[in-house]
């Protein structure tokens, strides 16, 4: 034990029973809980050097940011929140429980990456470059058929039932095509690929003009964010401010998604330039107050909820779509919404409190915790897995709107699987070669 993990173990241990005691002597004291609790993110994220990519410099802010936004705007006298006692100590029990795991748990681990021995990968360049390119088209050609269909939004694909347009299918591929090319280009030929982004950014910022999916910009963005911070240790002064600005461009992206279909929609001046936490943001903590205010019309599922994750997450959704939380709580409590076609999020916290109660939340933010830190020490094994768990975090991250199956299903089907399908190809097609090559040099050569 080193006398430094020491004393960072016993100022978080000693920072999270004050904040405790401070709030459980009067929980009324909104404005100095989360004041104490803004701290405790900032000692964390310092803790960890402030490096964008670790999970605990990027889980423990969403996380408040998610979670915290309802408590926020009432203190701020924006919105009325009806539990905000409850959701602050909700909220600081998750960060609680984030913070001191990767305090306590991982203070064997190198922070910063060592890309110049890392392996490589299994998957050829060029044959990335290849599935780049087709996914890239298959986006487009499905982009153009939406266009032409009379749709308006991504919603019509699913209420007119276009079995034609697979929109999960090819933007996902694409972007993990994307991340793996980008890792390979920056840390093996050690160039950053300026041109492969700006490609990529455009042609799914169309997607977001289209189809008005934010999350398609957004999450290649942050990807090739967390890149540069990989790359370059200072990187993460430049990358961490353009975060902060890529949240504040939420409602622009508002305004303008859906503009093929739909056109600029703006609202009041105040509400749009207060919109970055209303939709995405503000929305969690508000089904977390739904859970709190309607606890006659449920009863705790004691861990029966993660075999819904398990289920929704690995099985295929044209062979069956299992329930998972999210679909509970819509069914329950929004079922005029549900019978429309539409629906709200939920909220990891909440999953964790349907579950077990308090118990609940720091039982799943530890799941959630083990889950990115085994994934972080893996990524440092080569090229491809540290691709692959850059892909991951705005999933980690997105989840907090959600529940588990929805960080479940991409891991699976959209990393597991794929990458497992293209790994066994390569090498079934090297073994190929191999084989005629010994056949080759077997045969003798006739004579006449």
């Amino acid at each position: 034990m080193s006398p430094r993990w020491v004393f960072h173990s016993l100022s978080s241990l000693g920072a999270t029973a004050t904040i405790t005691a401070i709030y459980f002597s009067d929980p009324s004291l909104l404005y100095l809980h989360h004041f104490c609790i803004l701290g405790y993110i900032a000692f964390v994220m310092t803790r960890f050097q402030c490096e964008p990519y670790h999970p605990a410099v990027w889980l423990t802010p969403f996380l408040y940011i998610y979670h915290g936004s309802t408590c926020v705007y009432h203190l701020l006298g924006l919105e009325s929140a009806r539990y905000p006692e409850e959701v602050t100590l909700c909220v600081w029990l998750a960060i609680a429980t984030v913070g001191n795991f990767f305090i306590l748990f991982g203070k064997r681990d190198e922070i910063r990456y060592k890309t110049e021995h890392m392996q490589i990968g299994a998957i050829p360049v060029r044959v990335l470059k290849s599935l780049y390119i087709l996914f890239l088209c298959i986006f487009a050609l499905d982009l153009i058929q939406f266009l032409f269909s009379g749709a308006s939004s991504k919603i019509d694909i699913v209420i007119f039932e276009m079995r034609g347009i697979n929109l999960n299918f090819s933007h996902s591929l694409l972007i993990v095509t994307y991340t793996i090319l980008l890792s390979y280009y920056t840390f093996v030929q050690k160039r950053y690929p300026l041109r492969l982004t700006v490609l990529t950014l455009g042609v799914l910022l169309l997607g977001v003009l289209v189809l008005g999916e934010r999350d398609l910009l957004l999450r290649p963005l942050a990807i090739s964010l967390l890149v540069l911070s990989v790359q370059k240790k200072s990187a993460k002064w430049l990358v961490l401010p353009l975060g902060a600005l890529a949240l504040l461009s939420v409602p622009f992206l508002g305004a303008l998604k859906s503009y093929f279909t739909l056109g600029v929609r703006l609202s009041s001046e105040n509400d749009f330039l207060l919109s970055p936490f209303y939709g995405e943001f503000l929305r969690v903590g508000k089904n977390l107050e739904v859970i709190l205010h309607r606890v006659d019309m449920w009863d705790y599922f004691y861990g029966e909820t993660l075999l819904w994750d398990i289920a929704r997450g690995i099985i295929p959704g044209f062979i069956y779509v299992p329930s998972n939380p999210t679909s509970w709580f819509n069914d329950l409590f929004f079922s005029s919404l549900r019978s429309e076609g539409g629906a709200n999020g939920f909220s990891l916290l909440a999953e964790g409190y349907i579950n077990f109660g308090y118990s609940g939340i720091v039982l799943w933010y530890s799941g959630l915790s083990l889950f990115a830190l085994l994934f972080f020490r893996y990524s440092k094994r080569s090229i491809l897995a540290l691709a692959c768990y850059l892909y991951m975090i705005p999933f980690m991250i997105h989840v907090q709107r959600a529940d588990f199956s929805n960080l479940i299903s991409p891991f699976w089907k959209q990393l597991i699987v794929p990458i497992s399908i293209l790994i066994l190809g390569v090498a079934a097609h090297k073994a190929l070669i191999r084989r005629k090559q010994k056949k080759s040099r077997g045969r003798k050569p006739a004579y006449t």
